[in-house]
Parts: C-alpha cells; structure tokens; sequence
C-alpha cells in the first residue's frame, strides 16, 4: 500500500469478499495488475456499482479496483466535436463539462451521478434512444488500456477519421473489462438539441402489432420509440414523472412513448404528423419539460442503485432482457406481459429488445420457467435471452448470457491470446472467460 493506492473497505462480489483498493495513478494502477498476475489471482475494476450484477458470478479469489479517482478531462478539443478523458469520470460530470461548451455525448446512463464512462464501455451501455443515437460502440475513437503486463497500452486515435488495423476499440466495448483494463477514452460527441418531445399512445394487446407497423411507416424519424405495460407506467409515476393517462393505465393496456430531438421546427413538425397519423390512438403529447425525466426513469427501471442493494435482500427488482426481431417483438412484449403477473414490462420496440423487471421475491422455480418461456419465443425469432441483473441465485441457474452462439467460442480464442492467465474479470463474461 502506497500514498498513490489505499484500500478503501472491502466489497461483496457474488460469493467473494474482496479488498476494495484505490489507485490515484495509473503507475499505481498498472502495479495492482501486476501483482494479480504474479499472485494468480484476479483484478476487478469497479466503477460506480451500477451494472454490477450482470454477468456470471466471480470464482477467482483477488482485488476489486475503484476507478472513480481516476477521472480527469485529458483533451476537449471543442472544434473537432471530441473529447478524451480517464474511464473514472462519471456520465454526469461529463455531461455537464459537455453542456457548457453546447455539446453532449447522446447516450442514456442508469444512474449519471455513479455511472463510469470506463463501466459503459465495459457494457456497451445504451438507453430508449438508442434507436436514433445508437449505442456506446458508435462513439467511441480511441482507448488506452492496461496489458496483464501492466503496460499501457492504445487503440484508435482522437480523430473521427483514423485507421489503425484492427478495432480494438470496439472489442473492448462491451467484453465486460475482460481483455484489460480501460483507462483513457476519447469520445466523438453531438450537439446540444434545440428541443424534445414525446408522443404517447394508448393501446391493448390485441392492437400493439398494429401500432407497431404504423410507426414503422411514420413519416417521421424518432429517436425512440418504447412500449410500457401499466405496472412499469405506474412505476415511473410513482416516482414522479407524469403519467399520460391514468385512467388507461388502470385499465391494464400498453403505453407507446415516441421520441424526438432536434431542432425546434423539425420537433414540432414530426410530433404534428405523428398526431395526424396515430389519431386513432388518441396521442397525447408530454409537456411542461419532464422529457428527459422521462427517458433516465426509463433507463434507470429495475438498474437503479437501491435497487441493486435490495436485490441482496431478497427485495427490489431483477432484469431480464429478451431479443428479436424488431418486427416481431410485440409477440414477445405481449408473452412477457403474460406470464410475469407482478414485473414491469417494457421495450425498444424499433429495436428488438424487451425487458422484464421481476420482484426479487419472485420464487426461484418461477423466474427458471418464464425464462425457459421468453427464451425459447425469442430464439426462435432471431434473438436470445440475457439476465442483465439478478440475486445470485438467479445467475446460477440460469444462463445469464443465453443460449451459446457459435461467435461465443471466437471470444474464447480472443480472450486466451490478451488475458492468458484469467486476471481481469474472471468468470463474468462467457464461460471459459
């Protein structure tokens, strides 16, 4: 221990009781993963806890690693629309870096005050309006990341036009800081819209497909476009966002939120013609600025820190994420809706994905059925089932990353050439990673 790396506590990881250390450097940094390698134990990089339940559950016995102190602004070229800072600084930190210079990076954060920009990328993160901004993967230029030598290691570059072999960028996004541990970003970024606007629909069971097909056809180009049951619309009044019809929801149908941003006119335009276009569904439109209230509830339902601790209690909600075909995922919304009597349904409905947040009550046998169910619905149409946060018990009884794909075993092989010796993030990831 050093003046530059403290232990800070101890912190519960699945089954492992592990220390909780700080580094303040990079060299101190660069020195825990060493020691992990000559020791044969493991290296965990935590961030702000946020998604710290997906994935399978740690075996190997080692050190967990807080990054938030290492969070500083490298480079901000305002001009080149990019920016480069350490994986520590937090999602809302940046943003507000961001906002003052009229930019922002367009992503939707689980919770922007804890959530890391290192932990996104490690999760590929994502939120509803992914459908018109993309994912993380989209924006991100250039990383540099520790070796299981210790050393520091780059990929892509600061520019929007580089080229430099193989993407290691984004194959790094997304393998849950199993290939090494990312330390410095640099992030492509978006302007600041004028305005935004979201249209509500109502809409039952038996007409979700048909709503479906009209937006599909809209004339207009949303940037999201989400389906909540009543339990989940109900779930976001209660915590303070405005419910677009009560009456409805109580009635137990769909909600359908359809987004947009941009500038003044071309909102105003889109969400005049959607009316137009929907009248039959009765739109109504969200006012008064609870927009983006709207979307980080969205994205925070069922990820949200409280919930995570009561998960260990036995309480708060667990997530199962489902995929498909976009064309086809009001069957699975609808299956969803079914058979979890007591969660929270929602979906990107342009995008393929359900989600199903479940009480963490929810007797085990029960949480094994429906998602045997949802499991075997989405395979067939062209997706796969993920358990994005659960108890542990959940994690070992189920296949947290779904059914094996034959992509699975080129991980593998990936994994075995940067992290021969299993040191970061062991046992999380794929089996065999």
């Amino acid at each position: 221990m050093s003046n530059d790396c403290t232990q800070t506590g101890r912190i519960l990881l699945g089954d492992l009781d592990l220390p909780l250390m700080r580094p303040l450097t990079i060299a101190a940094l660069s020195r825990l993963v060493v020691e992990a390698v000559q020791t044969q134990t493991a290296l965990y990089p935590i961030g702000g806890q946020t998604r710290s339940t997906l994935g399978r559950i740690p075996e190997k016995p080692g050190t967990a690693v807080d990054m938030t102190a290492l969070d500083a602004v490298i480079d901000h070229p305002v001009a080149d629309m990019t920016i480069t800072v350490q994986a520590g600084i937090t999602f809302g930190k940046l943003a507000r870096i961001l906002s003052e210079k009229g930019q922002r990076l367009p992503i939707d954060s689980i919770d922007p005050e804890k959530e890391t920009i290192g932990g996104m990328i490690a999760t590929n993160a994502s939120g509803p309006r992914r459908l018109g901004h993309g994912t993380l993967r989209d924006y991100v230029l250039g990383i540099k990341y520790l070796t299981d030598g210790g050393d520091e290691a780059k990929a892509g570059g600061r520019v929007v036009k580089n080229v430099a072999g193989y993407d290691l960028c984004k194959l790094h996004t997304g393998a849950l800081g199993t290939l090494g541990v990312i330390t410095e970003v640099t992030l492509k970024l978006r302007p600041l819209n004028e305005a935004r606007a979201i249209v509500f629909l109502r809409c039952f069971s038996t007409n979700l497909e048909a709503a479906a097909d009209t937006l599909h056809n809209s004339q207009t180009r949303p940037v999201s476009v989400d389906v909540l049951n009543a339990r989940a619309m109900i779930a976001l009044a209660n915590r303070g966002i405005s419910n677009p019809d009560p009456l409805h929801t109580e009635r137990m149908g769909w909600i359908v939120a359809v987004g947009f941003e941009e500038n003044s006119l071309a909102v105003q335009w889109q969400v005049d013609t959607l009316c137009q276009e929907v009248a039959i569904w009765k739109p109504l439109v969200m006012e008064g600025g609870q927009e983006e209230s709207f979307w980080q509830g969205l994205t925070s339902l069922g990820h949200s820190s409280r919930e995570l601790n009561n998960l260990e209690q036995g309480s708060g909600y667990a997530t199962i994420k489902a995929t498909a075909r976009a064309s086809e995922l009001s069957m699975v919304l609808t299956l969803a809706n079914e058979i979890a009597k007591t969660g929270l349904v929602t979906g990107h409905l342009q995008n393929g994905v359900a989600r199903i947040h479940l009480p963490g009550e929810t007797p085990l046998e029960n949480v094994v059925e429906m998602a045997e169910k949802l499991s075997g619905l989405a395979l067939k149409r062209g997706g796969n089932l993920i358990l994005e946060s659960g108890p542990v018990a959940w994690r070992r009884s189920i296949p947290v990353w779904g059914t094996p794909r034959p992509d699975h075993e080129i991980s593998r092989r990936i994994h075995r050439e940067m992290d021969p010796k299993g040191t970061f993030n062991p046992g999380r990831f794929l089996p065999g990673i």
